[in-house]
C-alpha cells in the first residue's frame, strides 16, 4: 500500500564514468538552478506581501535604494564577494537572502536525487519552491497569499496533464486525477473541520494550502502529510513553550509544518508506511 511515488535515483557507480559525469552535471545544474530560484523567491517573499510586482522594478538595496547590478545579484556569490554589505552605503545585507538561496540550491539537488533526470524533477522544483516561499511568508506575516495557492493548483494541473505526452512525468505529482481530487477535498475538508473547531486557532489559508497539497500528493498520501504536520507542529510548540518563547495560548504559523509534512511524505512516505505496517504485523 504505497503512495504511488516510485524512486528513480541517479546512482553514482564506479563502473560507469559516463554515468558519474552525467549525474555530476545534473547535480551541478540543479544546485545552480536552485540558487537562482532561491534568489527569485527572496523577491517574492519581500514584494508579494507588500502588494508589489514580483518582476519589476529590478532589485534595490533596502537601505539606500540604489539599483543593484547583475553582478551584485549573483545568488550567494555576490553576498560572499561583498562581505555581506551593500557596495554603495556599506550597510549590512540580511543573512536571510543567502540562506534562502542556499536552501533553494540544496532543495533542488535533493529533488534531483529523489527523481533523477525525469520530468518529475521539474515538478518537484516547482512544488517545493512554492512551499518554501509560502512558509517564509506565513512565518513572518502569518498569512498565505491566495495567489500562491492558485499558482500551486494550476501548476499541479499542468504537470498532471503533461503525463499525456511525457509518461515519466507521472512520477510526481502523485497518482492520477481521482486521487488528486480526493486529496484536494480530503485535505481541505479535514483542515476545514480543524479550522471550525479551533475557533480561529487555525487560519483559512491553512485550509486552502491543505487542499492544494492534497491535489499534488493525492489520497491517501495527504493523510500522512497532515499527520506529520500536526506531529511536527506539536513538538515545535512544546519546545518553544519549554524555552519560554511562546505561551500555550499562542498560535504558530502552520504553513511551515504543512510543508515539512509534505516533504516527509514525498521523500520518505513509502518506506515509513512499509515500516509501520511491518510493526503492526500487516
Amino acid at each position: 500500500m504505497g503512495l504511488g511515488v516510485k524512486r528513480y535515483p541517479c546512482r553514482l557507480t564506479l563502473s560507469g564514468g559516463g554515468e558519474i559525469f552525467m549525474n555530476g552535471l545534473l547535480y551541478i545544474f540543479s544546485f545552480t538552478m536552485g540558487l537562482v530560484g532561491g534568489s527569485f523567491l527572496n523577491g517574492v517573499y519581500y514584494r508579494l506581501p507588500r502588494g508589489c510586482s514580483v518582476l519589476r522594478p529590478r532589485s534595490r538595496c533596502p537601505h539606500c535604494g540604489r539599483q543593484l547590478t547583475l553582478l551584485e545579484l549573483l545568488p550567494l556569490f555576490s553576498f560572499i564577494g561583498l562581505a555581506g554589505r551593500c557596495r554603495y552605503c556599506r550597510r549590512k545585507i540580511s543573512v536571510h537572502y543567502p540562506l534562502v538561496e542556499l536552501a533553494g540550491g540544496l532543495l533542488f539537488v535533493t529533488v534531483a536525487l529523489r527523481f533523477g533526470s525525469t520530468p518529475a524533477t521539474v515538478a518537484g522544483w516547482f512544488f517545493f519552491s512554492l512551499l518554501l516561499v509560502i512558509s517564509l511568508i506565513d512565518g513572518k506575516y502569518k498569512q498565505i497569499p491566495n495567489r500562491l495557492v492558485v499558482v500551486g493548483l494550476a501548476g499541479g494541473g499542468l504537470f498532471r496533464l503533461s503525463r499525456m505526452v511525457l509518461p515519466a512525468a507521472g512520477l510526481f505529482p502523485t497518482g492520477a486525477w481521482p486521487g488528486a481530487l480526493g486529496g484536494l477535498f480530503v485535505g481541505g475538508g479535514l483542515m476545514l473541520i480543524v479550522f471550525i473547531a479551533s475557533r480561529g486557532g487555525m487560519g483559512g489559508g491553512d485550509v486552502k494550502l491543505s487542499g492544494m497539497l492534497g491535489f499534488w500528493i493525492g489520497f491517501p498520501g495527504i493523510l500522512m502529510t497532515m499527520f506529520f504536520s500536526f506531529l511536527l507542529g506539536a513538538l515545535a510548540g512544546l519546545a518553544l513553550i519549554l524555552v519560554g518563547r511562546c505561551r500555550f495560548k499562542d498560535s504558530l504559523p502552520f504553513a511551515p509544518f504543512l510543508s515539512l509534512g509534505a516533504l516527509v511524505t514525498v521523500f520518505w512516505g513509502d518506506p515509513l508506511l512499509r515500516c509501520y505496517f511491518k510493526l503492526i504485523g500487516w
